[in-house]
């Protein structure tokens, strides 16, 4: 416990400067970091990150996209130059499949491409959505608001109120009724969020928005978490790292941040939608 707190107050104290500098390329340098690192973690996690023929592009995806989210002007030009640079990578490895003589099999070319996409994406998300148009300097801080805080109250209402197991089959100590306590704590924080931003800028929240993503968020934040877990079930593994001692590695702590970074990018690519009224 005692490690798991130092490491905590570590973290934060690294990750504040991040955000506070993020208009500077010290958050697509330190996206690039946690994207190669999580790359890693989960190549190591399939068994495969000896495979350095197959592998070794994807880490260079991995470090290269961030800085690629923060030169596109716009989402559609950043999703356009993703979509190029990740099919290339997926011929690349489906000729590296064809030529490895059964060493490397098509699934598990699937997750390869699959995982190292979603973890690529995800801290390039963040980077994207912090660029978004005059608002993403606010606004990408929900993405830690609506992980962290679905994260904090799930667990809290789950050891208050929690009866009902989620999906034990995955996490066994997960509860419904911790689920609904972070969706609906979730949902409060985006709300809060919005006011508190209006409070501090000229920003007019829509709060109808702000309402309907906090239950996204949560939603997809409590996915990403199970996943995460289902894949260390199914390869045999306690954390995928130990970048972060006691906490385990970037995928242990991101898993959830991972997922609603990607779907807060989504949520900015509606057109005449938004957290807040132009």
């Amino acid at each position: 416990m005692r490690t798991r707190f130092i490491t905590a107050l570590i973290g934060v104290a690294v990750l504040l400067p991040i955000l506070f500098l993020s208009h500077t390329w010290v958050l697509p340098i330190a996206a690039a970091f946690f994207a190669v690192m999580g790359t890693f973690e989960m190549m190591r996690c399939l068994g495969v990150h000896k495979n350095l023929v197959a592998t070794i592009p994807l880490y260079l995806i991995s470090a290269a996209m961030p800085a690629v989210a923060r030169l596109m002007d716009s989402i559609p030009s950043f999703g356009s130059m993703a979509l190029f640079i990740l099919m290339a990578y997926f011929f690349y490895l489906m000729a590296v499949t064809l030529l490895s003589g059964g060493v490397l099999t098509f699934g598990k070319s699937a997750e390869i491409f699959a995982s190292g996409t979603y973890i690529t994406l995800a801290f390039s998300a963040i980077v994207m959505v912090r660029d978004f148009n005059e608002t993403g300097r606010y606004i990408y801080l929900l993405i830690f608001i609506a992980a962290w805080i679905t994260d904090i109250f799930a667990y809290l209402c789950g050891r208050l109120f929690g009866r009902h197991k989620l999906i034990p089959a995955v996490s066994p100590h997960k509860t419904v009724e911790g689920s609904v306590g972070g969706i609906l704590f979730c949902i409060i924080a985006c709300v809060v969020f919005g006011a508190v931003t209006a409070a501090l800028t000229q920003a007019e929240p829509n709060y109808l928005f702000l309402g309907v993503s906090g239950l996204l968020l949560s939603v997809c934040s409590q996915i990403g978490d199970l996943i995460a877990s289902l894949i260390k079930r199914e390869h045999g593994i306690k954390d995928y790292g130990k970048l972060f001692p006691g906490h385990g590695g970037v995928m242990d702590r991101f898993d959830s941040i991972a997922a609603v970074a990607l779907v807060m990018l989504m949520l900015c690519a509606l057109p005449q939608l938004g957290f807040f009224y132009a």
